[in-house]
């Protein structure tokens, strides 16, 4: 699996030109002890309502696992988020999402040691933060406070919030609600547009249903319509259709077959990312 020419012209050959966007797709690769992962959306949503049962009719069960079926998973933690206490809610979320038992990720490793401007993800999880502390940490709703942080580069913007926040009830973005306070949130779409806008970006880890990457091309489609630059990404299994699809919206599907030759892949930037420049080869 080679890197795409086009996308090498796109960041200049030097992947300092380059934000890396990444999704729950990577941190669901085998990050925990005896092979253990952290939960994607279907997953995540599913011990939801493993918790729900016999606290709400079972009717209520049936439509949220039909929810799950259409992928339809931030109405689902909305549910949830509904039918417990903020207390309860954290602790759930960090008994998920934020285990003692990390290892290290040979993708991860792979991919930290490459040389991007910056790191921007959906993720709540402290997978990243485990694997190396180069990264200076911004995250939502405090880099509202600091915009002009995301110019300097060298960050790791958790654009969603982080599951080490005191108030994960308040300050997460996982539910139907959240992602409506978000777009009447004026500070924080102005940074995403100048963001998104300003730099090349390159996206791993989420797929074509994921609800986090869906919303934010929505934003931006919304906002800049056929204005809007290329962006690259990574998508397991893409079919032509879909690429063609997603190529109208802006976005440039770099297609593989197995979640095994993402690590080949960010390997061919590594080689040269002393020099700041991508393998020829």
């Amino acid at each position: 699996m080679r890197v795409p020419e086009d996308f090498k012209r796109h960041i200049e050959n030097d992947t300092r030109n380059c934000l890396l966007m990444v999704g729950a797709g990577l941190s669901s690769s085998v990050v925990r002890s005896c092979g253990r992962k952290l939960p994607d959306w279907h997953t995540l949503t599913d011990c939801m309502i493993h918790e729900l049962k016999g606290s709400v009719p079972e009717e209520t069960i049936v439509k949220l696992r039909t929810l799950v079926r259409n992928s339809q998973f931030l109405e689902v933690a909305e549910e949830f988020r509904k039918a417990k206490r903020n207390d309860a809610y954290a602790l759930f979320l960090r008994d998920q999402l934020d285990p003692p038992d990390f290892v290290r990720s040979a993708i991860h490793e792979t991919i930290l040691a490459i040389e991007f401007k910056g790191i921007i993800t959906t993720n709540f999880d402290r997978v990243i933060e485990f694997h190396t502390d180069r990264f200076r940490p911004l995250i939502y709703p405090l880099f509202l406070d600091e915009p002009a942080a995301f110019q300097r580069g060298g960050f790791l913007a958790k654009i969603h919030g982080c599951i080490s926040t005191p108030n994960p009830a308040k300050n997460l973005v996982l539910t139907e609600s959240d992602y409506r306070k978000l777009n009447r949130n004026n500070k924080y779409q102005d940074l995403m547009k100048s963001i998104f806008l300003g730099n090349a970006i390159l996206v791993v880890g989420f797929s074509l249903t994921d609800p986090d990457f869906l919303r934010v091309i929505t934003n931006l489609l919304n906002a800049f319509h056929a204005g809007l630059p290329t962006m690259y990404a990574l998508i397991r299994a893409a079919s032509e259709e879909q690429r063609t699809q997603w190529r109208a919206k802006g976005v440039e599907i770099i297609r593989y077959e197995e979640h095994r030759e993402l690590r080949g892949f960010f390997r061919s930037f590594s080689i040269f990312r002393n020099l700041g420049i991508l393998a020829q080869d």
